[in-house]
């Protein structure tokens, strides 16, 4: 049965081999099929590729390699060494940036699977000399000693580590623990500390622009307080179930169950305070004038209000004088006890009643209402 390969962790040294030829660039690759198990003392067919400028962009020299992986998983070769019909000296190392990408057929041919393309950091030193002279004037890395075998690279001897780190096409990823940033003990799948100093992580894009002040953040101060911060003028949304459940507007109006508070606060839907507590709907004030004589106003309840669901909590009536008169009996010394301010829910509608009195006639009234949730 022919065997599909999924996998290729791999690590690029690209250094001058300077004593053979100028012209050289040592590559090396490490091959893991789908059971993430190495590709040992397997024939393999390689397509290198430079690219100039973008990823996306058409080689500017490309070649081919038949080669065989090594007991480790390891395949090696030499970029400029390959099958080719570009010349490699014409390649202008000055004017990057300069992409690697290969392709690999796990079963020594050419149907190429495997696609990974990664980004050369720094030219080949010999490379751009040979366009712009030698002009370097600082230190040269003493790589002496260290391991042949990319498997052998590990953070204690102090080289490059890639036994963590798994590359699948452009994305990198980790599954073997916990990830720490600054912090050697993390207790998370991602834990962040950045000891007595604020521990922040910001959220940017292009329309929030990059400084210290924009975007989105996420953290804990020196003083133990937690923040989650937009800095942008737009709504701050805290969702569940794929949808908008608080929402906090530019002006500081909070919403919930709505996108478009008009208040300070705002609550769409049920709504109960305390343990024991009634959930309600909603409050509501009503407000008109009574009659220019009688004893009596009506006035129609908001849809969805009847005497079943309604409650009122506050009736006043604008008495002659000035003073607002409430539900029951209120005493005064002219006329001597005024009194009887009362109401009636029938159906739809709710009736005022009140002394047939000229200081109650085309008076100002306000009634708080209450709808009790179903």
């Amino acid at each position: 049965m022919k065997r599909i390969f999924t996998m290729l962790a791999f690590a690029a040294l690209t250094l001058p081999v300077l004593a053979q030829s100028p012209d050289l660039m040592t590559y090396q690759a490490i091959l893991r099929d789908a059971q993430n198990e190495l590709l040992t003392n397997q024939a393999v067919g390689i397509q290198i590729s430079i690219i100039q400028g973008t990823p996306g962009s058409s080689p500017v020299y490309s070649e081919v390699h038949a080669v065989s992986t090594n007991e480790n998983g390891l395949v090696s070769l030499e970029i400029g060494n390959g099958t080719t019909g570009d010349d490699f000296t014409t390649i202008n190392w000055s004017t990057g940036p300069f992409y690697i990408k290969t392709e690999t057929d796990p079963e020594g041919g050419t149907n190429y699977t495997i696609t990974t393309t990664s980004q050369l950091l720094s030219v080949p030193f010999s490379k751009y000399a040979d366009k712009a002279g030698n002009v370097f004037s600082g230190n040269y890395v003493d790589l002496s000693g260290a391991p042949t075998n990319v498997s052998a690279f590990h953070n204690d001897v102090g080289y490059l580590t890639s036994q963590h780190w798994s590359l699948n096409g452009s994305d990198i990823y980790y599954s073997g623990g916990n990830v720490g940033i600054g912090t050697s003990s993390p207790g998370e799948v991602l834990t962040l500390n950045n000891g007595a100093n604020n521990t922040n992580v910001s959220f940017q894009n292009n329309s929030t622009g990059t400084g210290a002040s924009n975007g989105l953040l996420v953290g804990v101060n020196f003083a133990s307080n937690a923040f989650l911060w937009n800095y942008e003028p737009g709504y701050l949304h805290i969702g569940t179930d794929n949808n908008s459940r608080i929402m906090i507007e530019a002006g500081g109006d909070v919403g919930i169950n709505t996108f478009d508070p008009t208040a300070r606060f705002q609550v769409v839907g049920d709504t109960k305070f305390g343990v024991d507590g009634v959930a309600f709907n909603e409050l509501r004030e009503i407000t008109g004038v009574t009659g220019p004589s009688g004893n009596s106003t009506s006035i129609t309840l908001p849809s969805g209000y009847d005497e079943n669901n309604t409650r009122v909590l506050c009736l006043e009536i604008h008495f002659g004088d000035g003073m607002w008169v409430g539900l029951g009996s209120h005493y005064r010394t002219t006329p001597a006890i005024i009194f009887n301010v009362s109401y009636q829910l029938m159906s739809t509608y709710l009736y005022i009643s009140y002394p047939d009195h000229p200081d109650y006639h085309s008076q100002d009234f306000r009634v708080l209402i209450m709808q009790i949730a179903p």
